[in-house]
């Protein structure tokens, strides 16, 4: 092991015990399966049907999956995938999760993370439109914020294949 590694772990289990003793939740995520995104044009009309933006709507599907080691129950606030290009942030996807009686509901804000619990895996869409471009350019990338309350936004890089 070299010294970093040494110093992360002893910051890691300070940083639990900090959490346990201030009783905050710990939430992490892992994105399992992520399919191969479909783009195609789309545009954005007014009421007398002229065109006001051009843009590509994106939509892709994939698996999640979040876990609270901490020892207070938490609820998410938002989920979201912030698409870039560069340092230039295009926009912004909605993610939706699919219900087992009704098809993909809306957004994943609401869902309540229990203590020492897991909640997934869950098949989750994400789609949306980003604004003022042809076509999705060669360095896009793509980050899944996950906004929970009392803990900061956990974010991971995601590939979208396009």
């Amino acid at each position: 092991m070299n010294p970093l590694d040494i110093f992360r772990t002893i910051l890691d289990v300070v940083k639990a015990g900090y959490q346990a003793a201030r009783q905050i939740p710990r939430v992490t995520c892992d994105v399992k399966g992520l399919h191969k995104a479909r783009w195609s044009p789309d545009s954005f009309h007014d009421e007398n049907g002229n065109i006001i933006a051009e843009g590509i709507r994106i939509e892709t599907a994939g698996t999640i999956l979040l876990a609270n080691s901490g020892s207070v129950d938490t609820t998410v606030k938002g989920v979201q995938v912030v698409c870039m290009s560069g340092r230039k942030i295009l926009g912004q996807l909605e993610c939706s999760v699919k219900s087992k009686k009704s098809g993909y509901t809306p957004p994943l804000s609401g869902v309540i993370l229990l203590p020492r619990r897991i909640w997934g895996p869950e098949t989750i869409r994400i789609e949306g439109s980003l604004w003022g471009i042809d076509e999705p350019p060669k360095d896009l990338e793509a980050e899944l914020v996950i906004e929970v309350v009392s803990q900061r936004p956990i974010k991971k890089k995601i590939k979208l294949y396009l």
